[in-house]
Parts: C-alpha cells; structure tokens; sequence
C-alpha cells in the first residue's frame, strides 16, 4: 500500500544491506507533486532525542498497515 496522507507509519520497500529491515519512519508533510511526490518522514526508536528526518520519494515506501491501523 502506497503512502497517500500525514501520520501514516511507512517503511522503505528496499534497502540496503547495511540497514535494519523493520526500521519504521512516520510521515511528517506528504507533497504532492506528479511523479516526483515527496514525504518528510522521520525515524521511530532510534534512541536519539532528536530524530533525523529526511525527504524521501513516497514511490521508495510502503505503509506499515498494522501499525498505522493502531495509530487510528
């Protein structure tokens, strides 16, 4: 499921090697914009208290279903 709205809990399609495949990001701003929709997503249980966030292709994400479900 593609990402299409603020506060949902996404995660990367595909990554890395190096990365931790269950890391879970929320989306701050959803932009709109064609082909090139943007998300500023920011990082979940990293243990900093300031998490980085980043700007990110929402094309590059999926929608952690169950746990935006717990969110509602």
């Amino acid at each position: 499921m593609r990402p299409v709205r603020r506060g949902q809990i996404v995660k990367f399609h595909t990554i890395f090697e190096d990365e931790d495949r269950d890391q879970l990001y929320v989306i701050l701003e959803y932009i709109e914009d064609g082909e090139r929709t943007r998300a500023k997503i920011m990082a979940l249980n990293i243990g900093l208290g300031f998490p980085p966030v980043s700007m990110v292709y929402v094309r590059d994400l999926e929608v952690d279903v169950n746990q935006t479900k717990a969110l509602d």
